[in-house]
């Protein structure tokens, strides 16, 4: 009998061990919980997660520019991401991870870090709707949604459509 239930809770344990999220080469993972407040399920939406890598990269848990950083959801998808690069290196590093389907209340995302070895995957393309990093020097409109000519003649010439009422003392 003390076999069978010793078995019985080694099976319990493995399974609950078993249904917790890991990635391969990863030194740390941390759970982040997301609360979905609205009456339904959101789809494809952008969530911030705050995060110090101030403390992480300065004790060596994580790469300098936070390039190993990946995010999954409870059934070990990854999910893409972009981390805002003037935030790095703070207390309040923002990260932002498109869910794919966020159901009403509580879920449990996986944050895992700690992989020296790791390339920056970060896309912002692949978490907004529109993105834009600016590091072109201008608006990029290669991403489908192009700027209207009427805007892009009005920037160019300065000309504004309209006029602020001025008003003296």
């Amino acid at each position: 009998m003390k076999h069978f239930f010793l078995t019985l809770c080694l099976t319990a344990l493995s399974t609950i061990v078993m249904a917790q999220p890991c990635m391969n080469g990863y030194k740390y993972r941390r759970q982040v919980t997301v609360t979905n407040n609205n009456a339904g399920t959101l789809t494809h939406v952008p969530v911030q997660i705050n995060l110090d890598t101030y403390t992480l990269i300065g004790t060596g848990k994580m790469q300098t520019n936070a390039a190993d950083i990946r995010v999954v959801d409870g059934s070990n998808n990854v999910l893409t991401h972009w981390v805002e690069p003037n935030s790095i290196y703070t207390a309040n590093t923002k990260v932002w991870v498109k869910i794919p389907s966020l159901a009403t209340g509580a879920t449990s995302l996986y944050l895992f870090y700690g992989n020296p070895a790791d390339y920056d995957a970060a896309n912002g393309d692949s978490v907004f709707t529109f993105f834009d990093d600016f590091n072109l020097g201008y608006v990029d409109n290669s991403n489908g949604k192009p700027t209207p000519p009427e805007a892009q003649k009005r920037w160019k010439t300065a000309s504004l459509p309209w006029q602020w009422p001025v008003t003296t003392p």
